[in-house]
């Protein structure tokens, strides 16, 4: 039998056709990647174990409906806590690119670790951020590790602790090293976007003309740092001043009272309690002085719900060196606050009611009892001391309690009231009985104060999702079956077929 035989032509033809179906088998991966990116034409199974790989519906909800967003995790590392701290931002990444991936074309993330800190720098220089904005203060030193979220203009900062995540910080004389104890990273993510991807931005004026403590960044004393935090998660800050301009500037959402020294003017404080009544929000510090007069803070507070009270608030505290509890010390005057301090239910201190580190801190604070709340309003303490607290009324070091003079109890430092008024809007207001929360302590105290903002705005977007566990690509038991028959098939299947083919071919062209 004569053999097959192949002309130059035969030849070129065939070439031809490998050719050809090498570009077509090419083409065909291309269109499976596009379509893969364009959620119309797209199916996505997650089988991984609890659906790992999968965001939450509400997550996907979110990301959806942006337009886009630019997000910057920043990463610095550190030699107390530091694997525990990369523990976290490598989660956080990897959520990151599983956002990118289940909702494509929506988020442009960029990541600045340790490897390139001149490219991190300038990145936080173009966002308008600091390193003071992105860190977060410990036992364990400052660690550095945060999610910048920018839609537009408008930005907002999720530090890595205590936003993202907690950590545990161990014990270095027991050897016990710091550990990630819970992450909570899509939650943060899906609350960031809300914060910048929502209405206009809530418009905050901190009030001038009565002598109150100044909003420029790092001044002693004033509320620089509080005004920072507050436009790094979406608020626009701003003065009013009643002796130039009389009436609340229009789009006002919350005014600050920021520890006035004297009385406000009749027609200033008209026009505060006209606001509020109308359905705006206040905020309001007592300063170092006591203005126990017409229009002064007091006064204005108690139209309010709220009586601030002479007299600084005091507690026994524990003196290592007798090891035992003490007064007669200006240290009575500092407080601690600890989750059993906390409203259990309010908006503002429920997100805090965490482990067992102290959340808070106040020195030299008041107190706020309840007045007359207008008509259907709710008067809430937000922040309490302990029973074994007095108020002092010499309000001098060394503070002592005198039975005999000085009321003993657990006092309120910090109160929320609320109604409803002729408007039909609702009115909020929460007093602080201390300064120092909004000045010198204002780091160790920044949460539960922008969380009081947060419920001022009547911005709540706290998301609560499933837990999530680190990454594992486990698939779950309802597909655990296909785990043997994938693994056969890929070592042993495909090559098996390959040899029947290549023997199938054999035999053909022998014949």
């Amino acid at each position: 039998m004569k053999g097959a035989t192949y002309t130059r032509w035969t030849r070129v033809a065939l070439a031809g056709q490998v050719l050809l179906m090498v570009v077509l088998a090419v083409a065909a991966a291309m269109l499976v990647i596009e379509a893969s990116q364009t959620p119309g034409a797209r199916l996505r199974y997650d089988a991984t174990f609890d659906s790992g790989s999968s965001l939450d519906q509400g997550t996907v909800d979110v990301l959806a409906a942006l337009d886009s967003a630019e997000i910057d995790l920043f990463y610095r590392p550190t030699a107390r806590g530091g694997e525990a701290l990369r523990e976290a931002f490598t989660r956080m990444r990897a959520l990151l690119t599983l956002a990118e991936d289940q909702v494509p074309g929506k988020l442009t993330v960029r990541y600045h670790d340790a490897n390139d800190l001149a490219r991190a720098e300038a990145r936080m220089q173009e966002i308008g951020v600091t390193a003071r904005d992105l860190s977060y203060p410990t036992p364990l030193g400052t660690w550095l590790a945060a999610m910048v979220v920018k839609v537009g203009e408008r930005r907002t900062v999720a530090r890595m602790v205590p936003d993202i995540c907690t950590i545990f910080q161990g014990d270095p004389e027991r050897g016990v090293p710091a550990s990630v104890q819970s992450f909570h990273g899509e939650s943060a993510l899906a609350e960031a976007l809300g914060r910048v991807a929502g209405a206009d931005a809530p418009v905050v004026y901190v009030v001038a003309g009565a002598a109150e403590m100044t909003l420029e960044a790092g001044q002693q004393g004033g509320i620089g740092d509080l005004t920072v935090a507050l436009g790094n998660e979406g608020f626009v800050v701003g003065s009013w001043d009643p002796a130039v301009d009389p009436a609340v500037p229009s789009g006002a959402d919350i005014l600050v009272l920021a520890g006035p020294e004297v009385s406000y003017t009749s027609a200033a404080a008209e026009e505060i309690e006209r606001f509020v009544l109308g359905g705006g929000a206040l905020f309001g510090c007592i300063g170092a002085s006591f203005v126990n007069s017409s229009d002064g803070l007091p006064d204005l507070m108690a139209r309010f719900g709220q009586q601030l009270v002479p007299g600084l608030v005091c507690h026994p505290f524990f003196d290592p060196g007798y090891r035992r509890y003490t007064t007669g010390d200006v240290r009575c005057a500092e407080h601690w606050i600890y989750t059993a301090n906390l409203s259990a239910s309010h908006p503002v201190t429920v997100p805090l009611r965490t482990g067992s580190a102290p959340v808070a801190s106040f020195y030299q604070s008041r107190s706020i009892e309840r007045a007359e709340v207008p008509e259907g309003g709710t008067f809430v303490d937000l922040v309490r001391t302990d029973e074994n607290s007095w108020r002092d009324v010499v309000t001098q070091p060394p503070f002592s309690f005198d039975e005999e003079r000085e009321r003993s109890g657990r006092f309120t430092l910090m109160a929320a009231t609320e109604w409803t008024g002729p408007s039909a809007k609702r009115s909020r207001v929460i007093g602080l009985a201390a300064a120092f929360p909004l000045a010198q302590g204002f780091e160790f105290n920044r949460d539960l104060l922008i969380n009081a903002f947060e419920w001022l705005a009547d911005r709540d977007y706290r998301v609560r999702m499933r837990p999530r566990q680190e990454f594992r690509a486990e698939l779950g038991e309802h597909v655990a079956g296909l785990t043997t028959a994938v693994k056969w098939t890929g070592w042993f299947g495909f090559p098996a077929l390959c040899v029947v083919i290549g023997g199938f071919l054999a035999l053909r062209r022998r014949r």
